[in-house]
């Protein structure tokens, strides 16, 4: 799936939630992704399908008990599926990738750009 063009590619990402207490969840199951320079992606789903700890694995955010049990994440060239969070700072600073939540009782379009500016269109319906 990787190509040189590629400024994120995720290839078979899976993640679980391992509590103290209680069974182990698999919250993603062997999900992949490949976004192109300039490209903007959303994630779109039911509620609890997995989509924000998708987003947290792919911009190392996710907390305990959380972890990523399968697969690679690369931005560009670099392999960073074994990185820290603190690792990633610089790119997560606007610099390389976000992400930018929208409220579910405002259907919101909202969009980052690679060049830091970020735009916002809501409709007025709720």
């Amino acid at each position: 799936m990787t190509t040189a063009a590629s400024v994120l590619s995720v290839e078979n990402l899976s993640v679980q939630y391992r509590p103290k207490v209680g069974a182990v969840v698999d919250a993603v199951k062997n999900a992949s992704l490949q976004v192109a320079p300039g490209e903007f992606v959303g994630l779109a789903g039911e509620s609890g399908s997995g989509k924000t700890t998708f987003a947290q694995a792919v911009l190392k955010l996710l907390r305990t008990p959380g972890r990523i049990t399968g697969g690679t994440i690369r931005w560009g060239d670099q392999d960073v599926t074994d990185l820290s969070g603190d690792d990633l700072r610089p790119s997560r600073a606007g610099r390389s990738a976000g992400a930018i939540r929208t409220s579910p009782i405002c259907r919101a379009t909202t969009c980052a750009r690679t060049d830091g500016r970020t735009c916002r269109r809501c409709s007025s319906r709720a």
